[in-house]
């Protein structure tokens, strides 16, 4: 009996093919599968909590991260893994442990869907800070990134930053063909100038969009 308990421990999770079908999305982090309950909490990340969000804010990017997780899963080729929780023992299976959810592992392509949702919501945030940046610094400077390292230049960057005692604030990135863009956005035009003498790049003005007029 002890060594089958031993072998039972000791057996890795088995990931196995699931249609979209048979997982319905309750929010960012928590599915159910094969329409059973108990729901599966899927671990290694923590989306923004819908029901008992702190804030709107937090509403608001729990819903969208509800509704990017229902996308991932309609395109299919899943893999679904059950994993032991990492809570103790005693508590497995009742409210103390993840609310009395099960826990798991959902794949997409081959890659675990919280990675896909970290990475997608990372860069929507810089573009946000990138948006915000450029509205309120509207002295831009636009530089298309040298081939190869680029590290120096970073360096220099900074120290120019430095001495001018102001944070880095970037813009948006953008990208054509081969070549990439990137931004820095300033207060006032003999700043941008002067990162521009120094560090080529095209000088910019930030236009803010105009409301849509009403038809």
């Amino acid at each position: 009996m002890l060594l089958l308990l031993l072998l039972l421990i000791a057996t890795p999770a088995i990931a196995e093919l699931i249609d979209p079908n048979d997982v319905r999305v309750i929010d960012g982090d928590t599915i159910r599968v094969y329409h059973q309950q108990p729901n599966v909490r899927l671990v290694g990340f923590n989306a923004p909590e819908t029901r008992n969000a702190a804030c709107p804010a937090e509403f608001e990017l729990g819903s969208k991260a509800t509704r990017r997780l229902r996308d991932i899963i309609k395109t299919g080729n899943l893999d679904f893994t059950y994993i032991r929780c990492s809570c103790p023992q005693a508590t497995q299976g009742t409210f103390a442990c993840n609310y009395g959810r099960d826990c798991g592992t959902l794949k997409s392509n081959g890659r675990d869907v919280g990675a896909i949702l970290i990475e997608e919501m990372t860069r929507r945030k810089r573009e946000i800070v990138g948006l915000m940046n450029e509205r309120d610094f509207p002295h831009i400077v636009e530089l298309a990134l040298p081939p190869g390292p680029f590290g120096s230049v970073v360096l220099e960057i900074d120290a120019f930053h430095r001495e001018q005692r102001i944070p880095v604030r970037r813009g948006q990135s953008r990208h054509e063909a081969k070549q990439s863009y990137i931004r820095f956005c300033f207060p006032d035009a003999a700043t941008a100038d002067g990162f521009r003498n120094r560090f080529g790049g095209e000088c910019l003005t930030h236009a803010p969009l105009k409301p849509k007029q009403r038809t």
